[in-house]
């Protein structure tokens, strides 16, 4: 599935909301928690592009990033994944750490820590 821009009132047009908020504060990055509401293939990337806070690595929706050499893929982590399984009706809940590439990021980014006083 392609994912575009489109106006809401668009014959193409497809709901996609999502919900976040900022975890962390870094240093010309945030890192953020999002929940999904409606579940778009690339529908992170594609609305935090479009309103101007690319994903970190997100070469498909902000070319840009493609100079970057901070991680070698989208700076994405699921943290938690919660489902019905198809078969069994049962729910499945999968938590996560990030992996160190990820872990390696958030480092690099995080702002100094300022000395007790």
């Amino acid at each position: 599935m392609f994912q575009c821009l489109t106006t809401a009132s668009g014959h193409e047009a497809a709901r996609a909301e999502l919900r976040y908020s900022v975890e962390r504060r870094l240093r010309a990055a945030s890192l953020v928690r999002v929940t999904l509401v409606t579940g778009l293939q690339n529908q992170i990337r594609v609305q935090f592009s479009a309103i101007g806070h690319p994903v970190i690595g997100d070469r498909k929706y902000h070319p840009a990033e493609a100079d970057d050499r901070r991680i070698s893929r989208v700076a994405l982590h699921a943290a938690h994944l919660q489902f019905i399984h198809p078969r069994t009706g049962a729910t499945v809940s999968l938590d996560r750490e990030p992996p160190p590439d990820f872990q390696s990021l958030l480092q690099a980014l995080s702002p100094p820590t300022r000395p007790p006083r």
